[in-house]
């Protein structure tokens, strides 16, 4: 049987780091990528450094990632900007724009190119990566929280256009995470952090496995019918 070919987006640091290294473990052929940071490859792991903001580096990284292992079973979109928390009156011109551009039109292109490739081989699992400020409405996470409630919108209505149709298994699905003890959490500050735990009825960090628990039957190759689905993990949505 032949490795799952798994591409995990901001796999260099936090969950994407974490998830990476979990999938390397259990036999999956991890590709990923991440803005800053260089990691080692080995047989089952495949890093290059890649700007969401270029269309050029995304296009070669794909290229690469094809050429070599010929296709990409599962994509989980974790990659993402988060500023530190802030009040939406402060957003200057060039600072949305610098959100938008890696959290919209970066990841857009991304998942499009991706499910083209998917097309063409009739199966993969899409899986983004969101977050509990788009369920809680935090105050100073403006752009953070409307950049992931657009990627959000954007899966649904692929799923709509791609998941039933042209005899394709191809599903797309949002995880929603709520406290993950990773660096863009803690730059949230202590303040923000506090008023999202008040409103959670889950108050505990979320552990690796439990997000794991949840990606599984996402990314099973049976589970046709589970796509356009948000799932909040450790928060009740409307909170």
């Amino acid at each position: 049987m032949k490795k799952k070919v798994i591409l995990i987006s901001g796999c260099s640091s936090g969950l994407g780091q974490d998830l990476s290294k979990y999938y390397q473990k259990t036999g999956h052929i991890v590709v990923g990528f991440g803005a800053k940071t260089q990691l080692k490859n080995n047989n089952n792991f495949f890093y290059k450094n890649v700007n969401l903001k270029s269309k050029s580096q995304i296009n070669n990284f794909l290229s690469l990632v094809f050429k070599k292992y010929k296709k990409i079973d599962y994509f989980i979109n974790n990659a993402g900007l988060a500023p530190a928390a802030f009040p939406a009156l402060l957003n200057n011109y060039e600072f949305v724009e610098d959100v938008t551009k890696t959290n919209i039109l970066g990841q857009i292109y991304l998942i499009n190119q991706i499910t083209k490739l998917m097309i063409k081989k009739k199966f993969g699992r899409i899986i983004n990566i969101s977050s509990m400020s788009v369920s809680l409405n935090l105050e100073g996470t403006s752009l953070y929280t409307s950049s992931k409630a657009a990627i959000e919108k954007y899966l649904k209505i692929l799923s709509k256009e791609i998941s039933y149709k042209n005899n394709v298994n191809i599903t797309f699905n949002t995880l929603r995470v709520s406290m993950y003890d990773t660096k863009s959490f803690r730059e949230l500050g202590e303040k923000t952090i506090q008023k999202a735990k008040d409103s959670l009825a889950y108050k505990k960090v979320l552990k690796i496995n439990e997000i794991i628990n949840i990606l599984t039957p996402l990314i099973n190759d049976k589970n046709k019918a589970l796509t356009g689905q948000t799932i909040n993990l450790g928060l009740i949505d409307g909170n």
